[in-house]
């Protein structure tokens, strides 16, 4: 296993975000395959489900689910929303706090005036959680320049939609470099919404 990490290391990726399926002896490269399951298929999702920013009165800022069909995603939110608000109350700035419900794990912190939720599955339990909830902490904090008000967090809004998406792309982990995401949002085009 040790073997099979080192190797994901070499080639760049992170081994939370991928199943080991081989490594082939004769040029030590990782073979991977990213497994996602379908929900309605009765398979098991092995991917990041929902990440959702809220303000402190419970009104979703950002919002961002990956496999997970529509009519529970009204379930979800206000699910994390009622969470949040019983126990983030008097947090510190970026305590983590952990959950589990339905066998999916939640960790969520308080950034500023923002309150962040992170939902995974599987190889996405509360370590995996954790390392994602810091590198977005750090990149919301980057982008905003400091722990961000909700005002603040706003006018940098399309700033951290960009770090969102290289951060996590599809539901899989794909950056956790900050200065690797603060060179690829100055990359991206303006686009016209």
């Amino acid at each position: 296993m040790a073997e099979a990490q080192s190797a994901l290391r070499s080639l760049n990726l992170n081994p939370c975000s991928c199943v080991l399926r081989s490594i082939d002896e004769k040029d030590r490269e990782a073979r991977y395959i990213c497994t996602i399951g379908s929900l309605k298929e009765g398979t098991v999702k092995k991917m990041l489900l929902a990440v959702l920013f809220s303000n402190s009165e419970g009104n979703i800022l950002i919002e961002r689910f990956h496999g997970v069909p529509a009519e529970e995603r009204l379930h979800w939110r206000s699910f994390l929303v009622k969470l949040g608000a019983d126990n983030l109350k008097g947090a510190k700035n970026e305590e983590l706090f952990v959950a589990s419900h339905k066998s999916v794990y939640i960790v969520y912190a308080v950034l500023g005036d923002v309150c962040i939720y992170l939902v995974g599955k599987d190889e996405y339990d509360e370590l995996a959680l954790a390392e994602v909830m810091f590198v977005i902490t750090s990149s919301v904090k980057d982008a905003c320049g400091k722990p961000p008000t909700e005002p603040l967090f706003l006018d940098k809004y399309g700033k951290i939609c960009l770090c969102l998406d290289e951060i996590v792309w599809k539901g899989m982990l794909e950056n956790t470099d900050k200065d690797r995401i603060r060179r690829l949002i100055r990359l991206k085009p303006p686009t016209d919404v």
